[in-house]
């Protein structure tokens, strides 16, 4: 399967049915494991709610299969406040004390809310950046008109800001960027193959500001929609 390095000062978070092996470690190096129990999770939804990338990795891991995300890696080396209490959750294992159970779990609560801080800093195996980037991908190409990645975000129950990293990390361009395209790719085959008033060709295409097409359309093709018309003949007529 594929390989993952984990950093001086990163977090990575299992899926407990993941399947993985550890490679041989070095003399310098030094892992700690902290297994999180189901009954931590009730607490944790409790703080971090249930519409960000985390709620969804830790719901996804009750299930029998274990989910599509098997796996999250923090980069958050350069992250104090994150690394502080992870720093507070070894001191509580070196150095029990009373209410070690209590403090240990609103360290954790704490962390995970430090983390929802640093979704820029995630990266993910499983669904993410896979099948929600196509369904984004899906949803310019079959609802241009009306595209949200907004909506898209809540029903796949991850940040926004999280799913539209994703989009621009594996595409290069951002949702808004590729919806641009697409809508301007359509007002153009519309403008060579029918006979359309420009003004019902903008509304088609899900704009409702023309000032905004016209200035867009003439930046991506050099020229104004009339012309470009004039320089397509007509290769087909309305019905």
């Amino acid at each position: 399967g594929p390989s993952l390095t984990l950093g001086a000062g990163e977090l990575l978070f299992l899926n407990q049915h993941a399947r993985h092996q550890v490679a041989r470690a070095g003399l310098e190096d030094v892992g700690v494991n902290f297994i999180v129990l189901p009954p931590f999770f009730d607490y944790a939804l409790e703080l971090i709610g249930t519409d960000n990338v985390l709620a969804s990795f830790l719901l996804e891991g009750l299930r029998r299969g274990g989910g599509e995300i098997s796996c999250l890696h923090f980069k958050v080396a350069k992250a104090p406040q994150v690394q502080n209490l992870v720093e507070n959750l070894l001191w509580s294992l070196a150095c029990p004390q009373q209410n070690a159970g209590r403090i240990t779990q609103a360290t954790m609560g704490l962390l995970l809310l430090q983390l929802l801080n640093h979704v820029e800093n995630l990266s993910s195996r499983g669904e993410l950046p896979g099948g929600m980037v196509l369904a984004a991908l899906r949803e310019i190409e079959e609802n241009y008109r009306e595209a949200d990645l907004t909506r898209l975000a809540q029903e796949r129950h991850v940040s926004l800001s999280y799913l539209s990293s994703a989009v621009r990390q594996a595409t290069g361009r951002t949702f808004k960027e590729l919806l641009r395209e697409k809508r301007l790719k359509k007002a153009a085959q519309l403008l060579a193959e029918t006979s359309l008033p420009v003004e019902d060709i903008i509304a088609a295409v899900g704009y409702e500001n023309s000032s905004y097409f016209y200035r867009r359309f003439r930046e991506d093709y050099g020229m104004s929609p009339k012309e470009y018309r004039a320089e397509k003949p007509l290769q087909s007529k309305d019905v």
